[in-house]
């Protein structure tokens, strides 16, 4: 199944929190194994190769940089997952809808997590490097502006999923994502 079929069956799903600001819809990228999805990027590397596609736009209206130790957000009730099983990539996603409201959870003394999230237009890029223990991870995250009144869901359902499109072949080339649905 291609982007516009993949964005045709999510819509529905998810209409409903779209430009309602007491939900956060966020697309992230790792690896789903049957049962359970893993929110890594796995190789430093590929990391490397989205922070250099992502630095290297000029039209960003605001980057931030974050830096938190020992605790992390996490969101009060995810609402709704969908995972889409891409065929031709080395990488799955998963939407998840989420309230605003977080709660701060401690994770442990050695957890230090560096985020830079870029901002332009629909969407904010946000990307990770989480260092705990002896472990380190690296994550992608693209989460939908859910205040825009001036965009239809299917516009930026659709154009979310490009944006991944663009992200998964800085890690490696792909033609067009296909995939299905889970």
């Amino acid at each position: 199944m291609d982007i516009e079929n993949i964005t045709e069956i999510i819509l529905p799903r998810i209409k409903k929190y779209i430009n309602d600001k007491k939900y956060n819809i966020k697309i992230t990228i790792g690896k789903y194994s049957g049962s359970t999805f893993d929110k890594k990027l796995f190789q430093e590397v590929n990391y490397n190769n989205i922070k250099s596609l992502l630095e290297s736009c000029n039209e960003w209206s605001d980057i931030t940089d974050i830096e938190t130790t020992k605790v992390k957000d996490k969101p009060v009730k995810i609402f709704h997952s969908i995972v889409i099983k891409f065929q031709n990539s080395p990488y799955d996603a998963i939407i998840e809808v989420d309230s605003s409201d977080k709660n701060e959870i401690i994770v442990s003394d050695s957890y230090q997590e560096f985020k830079n999230i870029y901002d332009r237009k629909h969407h904010l890029y946000e990307i990770s490097k989480i260092k705990d223990n002896f472990e380190i991870n690296h994550s992608f995250s693209l989460l939908l502006k859910n205040d825009i009144k001036s965009v239809s869901g299917k516009y930026l359902i659709h154009s979310s999923l490009l944006k991944i499109q663009d992200i998964i072949n800085s890690c490696e080339k792909i033609d067009k994502l296909k995939g299905n649905v889970i």
